[in-house]
């Protein structure tokens, strides 16, 4: 099998050109995985890690360096040269990390998770080696994602029983409930400040929201939207559908349109590998995502027309207001490519 990134996190290089992924090394559902990295033509493709229990995976922002877990350690290795490093071992925890892992805007730490006694705990993890320090413990911590424009990470913690999305200051503090708790999957909307996501049944629609805000902004709505994820200008999103799968679906944020990319054709069974959970690219033009069309996952491959972007962008037909900001689709044939 192989499969992208999850969606949370931005898995391009700055230059759009190269994604990391992962690859089982056999045909066992249980087979270890392994990191690469390849272009988004499907070429270049090389190996990054060869070890197993590789988790906590992180592009760092430069795009120069992988960051994982292995073990306790924090490892990095370098895109191009391939060159190994220990950053740092963090003592007194146990491997079990839930997720992927998250750098700061700045680049300067990586924050993830680690078993911490029969809890688990965020830590900030200094990418120089020079600290490792824990932020908060709960009985459950995973997808911890980032602010990539502000000193903030978001992840989702188990508290008294409940499931609840938190944010918490990067140099530490209290975490604090985000205003909304009804996405089903969410993430920050580039480096906005606001979290975007897709609401839980029965809510069909994408929703954005900054912590003052006190009531959460429709972006779009319409189909059963799943997983989002939007470029780091906050300008395009891509999201996957479901019950029924409706597809990929292209989101421009400002005109509040959104219309098909293409048929995910995955089976939405997680267990094998088939939630799409598409991730688009920094200049918003290459969409990758999960598909078991063929009977296992693998990673797929989407560019974006031109003509598609620039029917979004000029949307004419909007008759929404700033009162009354109503979403609308705009179907596939209502561009054609040149």
């Amino acid at each position: 099998m192989s499969w992208n990134m999850y969606c949370e996190h931005n898995h391009f290089t700055p230059d759009s050109k190269t994604v990391i992924i992962r690859r089982q090394r056999d045909s066992n559902l249980s087979a270890p995985s392994d990191i690469c990295r390849c272009d988004v033509d499907g070429t270049n493709m090389v190996q990054l890690t060869d070890e197993d229990s590789v988790y906590g995976v992180a592009l760092s922002r430069d795009g120069r360096h992988v960051y994982y877990l292995q073990g306790t350690t924090l490892k990095r290795v370098h895109m191009e040269t391939f060159e190994l490093e220990e950053v740092i071992n963090v003592r007194d925890t146990q491997p079990g990390g839930v997720g992927y892992a998250g750098q700061t805007g700045d680049g300067k730490y990586i924050l993830c998770t680690l078993r911490v006694g029969d809890e688990s705990g965020l830590f900030r993890l200094a990418t120089d080696g020079s600290e490792a320090g824990l932020l908060f413990k709960a009985p459950y911590l995973g997808h911890v994602v980032c602010s990539p424009g502000h000193d903030v990470v978001s992840f989702g913690a188990r508290i008294n029983g409940k499931g609840r999305l938190q944010v918490m200051d990067v140099q530490g503090g209290e975490p604090r409930e985000f205003p909304i708790q009804r996405f089903a999957h969410c993430s920050w909307l580039g480096r906005t400040g606001r979290i975007q996501g897709c609401l839980l049944t029965p809510g069909r629609a994408i929703m954005s929201m900054a912590e003052g805000d006190t009531e959460p902004e429709k972006i779009v709505a319409g189909p059963y939207f799943w997983h989002s994820a939007s470029t780091l200008d906050g300008e395009w999103i891509i999201a996957d559908t479901n019950w029924p799968d409706d597809g990929l679906q292209l989101v421009h944020v400002p005109t509040r349109s959104f219309m098909f990319l293409c048929e995910s054709e995955a089976s939405g069974v997680d267990a094998i590998g088939g939630h799409p959970e598409p991730n688009i690219s920094p200049d918003g033009k290459v969409v990758i995502w999960t598909s078991d069309r063929t009977g296992i996952a693998q990673v797929y491959v989407a560019l974006v027309p031109d003509g598609m972007r620039e029917a979004l962008c000029h949307s004419v037909d909007w008759k929404g207001t700033p009162d009354d900001p109503q979403p609308h689709y705009m179907p596939h044939h209502t561009w054609v490519r040149v």
